[in-house]
């Protein structure tokens, strides 16, 4: 099949898989993709993703986007990036189910997330020989393909990778994303991205700067009853810590349901607290850990 449909057009992405067996099992389940993702797009009803996502092809655009978000969400969280590029880039090979032609049934859609999942399930076989760790970071690249779907799908991401990869999807469907100059130049190879005009993150994504640089290097709060005091300091005094509690909540909370603080956000008050010199609230650090 390989020879139809060349997996060559995601050579940028595979590069970015350091470890080689995750990269081969990566490999092994996009040679193997149906046939109708290779000419498919995105949106099964033309309502979401960009413009350039829902022209013959989108798939793998939308997959080949999806990979590179999330390794920079991942590498900025601290999480295997690994995982995060194996799982963008299969995440939606079942999108219209496993045949070779396309259903037209909406309940394929609907259940793809979990379609994809027993697609790179399959390939346990293939671990029986391989270090634990490539067993144990195989289950969780399939665990979050199976759960990208977010509050939409059956199953709810719930581990970090899980979050991570499905703010990576969500990101990754947003109108304009392929005018970010990263993102276009990371998708030049193999794949034409036409009549995306140049856009900034910010213009894109709406960001907005939730905390800024003062004079004096340091990061500063840019909103709130904190506007002006330093990140730093409040990580590490007690009457901070409710606060930064409340944002990392909203933060979790924004991950799943769109509400709240964006993940950007929640990367930066977490390398403030663990990055505070003498924080008086361990427990704080413990939370940050697991929610991320």
């Amino acid at each position: 099949m390989e020879g139809v449909y060349d997996i060559s057009i995601f050579k940028p992405e595979l590069s970015l898989i350091v470890d080689p067996l995750i990269r081969e099992l990566t490999e092994r389940v996009l040679t193997e993709m149906p046939a109708y993702i290779w000419s498919a797009v995105s949106s099964v009803t033309n309502k979401y993703h960009p413009p350039e996502d829902n022209q013959p092809g989108g798939v793998l655009l939308h997959l080949k986007k999806t990979s590179w978000v999330a390794y920079r969400i991942f590498d900025n969280l601290g999480l295997n990036t690994d995982i995060g590029v194996s799982a963008g880039l299969t995440h939606d090979i079942a999108l219209r189910g496993l045949e070779a032609e396309a259903s037209d049934e909406f309940e394929v859609y609907e259940q793809h997330g979990e379609l994809a999942y027993e697609r790179l399930h399959e390939h346990v076989i293939h671990l029986a020989d391989m270090p634990d760790r490539i067993v144990t970071d195989w289950n969780t690249i399939c665990n979050c393909v199976r759960s990208h779907m977010g509050q939409w799908g059956k199953e709810k991401p719930t581990s970090p990778e899980e979050v991570a990869l499905h703010c990576a999807d969500v990101a990754a469907s947003t109108r304009g994303l392929a005018g970010i100059p990263f993102i276009r130049e990371e998708l030049s190879y193999g794949m034409t991205v036409e009549n995306v005009p140049d856009m900034s993150i910010e213009e894109i994504v709406g960001r907005k700067e939730f905390f800024i640089t003062a004079e004096d290097g340091c990061r500063v709060f840019n909103f709130g009853k904190l506007e002006g005091r330093a990140l730093a300091d409040v990580a590490s005094s007690s009457q901070g810590s409710g606060y930064l509690r409340w944002m990392i909540g909203q933060g979790v909370k924004s991950a799943n349901n769109e509400k709240g603080f964006p993940v950007y956000v929640l990367a930066e008050v977490r390398d403030a607290i663990l990055e505070a010199r003498k924080p008086k609230n361990p427990d704080l650090i413990d939370l940050m850990k697991e929610e991320l």
